[in-house]
């Protein structure tokens, strides 16, 4: 698997429509270039994300020379955005689950994020201490899954939850006293953290996506893309 993941910001009152609008059409495209697992919205505050689930960097690619430039002209972009493609390295399952989906499927109202700039010497130590958020996502109730995903010296990981109210008890209760355990942050350069209802026509799950899939060895990261969708 390949992700796509873009992050927003001025998506104001006056803008918020139009950036729906033009992902809308963002999306309508990626599905109809093929190999698209799913790909899901989120907006509040001002910010927003738009991500990207393909089947392979080949299916990235044929969007990108194929599809890209018409999307880009039939619905443009709106706000200030960046890019960063990752590879997932491992997925969160959800403490009752049979299966192991990297993505969100029914049942999914709430998506919590934080991106990691990790220091080169810290990735080891930044990992394992990751091990121990890991533990704690499927452990908490309301967590429906997620993925760890890995860029060039970026992390994200992504939770899904039933609702907002399951993530604000897991932040309330759980968070505190990982902070206080965990010695990953000490190793970072940059920490961004987002959350958000996800966005149900923003959202899409290909019939063919796995239902049950553990990540592929990640491959050589691409760089960021800056600024365009």
């Amino acid at each position: 698997m390949r992700i796509k993941h873009i992050s927003f910001r001025g998506i104001d009152d006056a803008r918020r429509e139009a950036w729906r609008s033009s992902q809308r059409v963002w999306l309508e495209r990626s599905i109809a270039s093929g190999g698209l697992l799913c790909a899901y919205g989120a907006e509040a505050a001002g910010h927003a994300r738009a991500v990207f689930v393909w089947q392979d960097e080949a299916a990235v690619r044929t969007f990108m020379e194929r599809s890209h430039d018409a999307a880009m002209a039939a619905a443009g972009t709106i706000g200030r955005s960046a890019v960063l493609y990752l590879d997932p390295i491992s997925v969160l399952r959800a403490a009752d689950a049979t299966e192991a989906p990297p993505i969100p499927r029914d049942g999914v109202g709430y998506v919590g994020e934080t991106v990691a700039w990790v220091r080169e010497e810290g990735d080891a130590i930044w990992l394992e201490s990751q091990r121990a958020w890991n533990a704690a996502l499927e452990r908490a109730d309301g967590c429906v899954g997620g993925f760890v995903a890995r860029g060039r010296r970026t992390f994200v990981v992504t939770s899904f939850w039933r609702d907002e109210a399951a993530h604000q008890r897991y932040e309330r209760d759980v968070v505190p006293g990982l902070r206080d355990r965990a010695a990953g942050d000490a190793h970072t350069v940059r920490l961004q953290r987002f959350c958000a209802q996800t966005i149900p026509e923003l959202s899409y799950t290909s019939p063919a996506a796995p239902a049950s899939a553990a990540p592929a060895a990640p491959a050589s990261p691409t760089a960021p893309e800056r600024g365009t969708p």
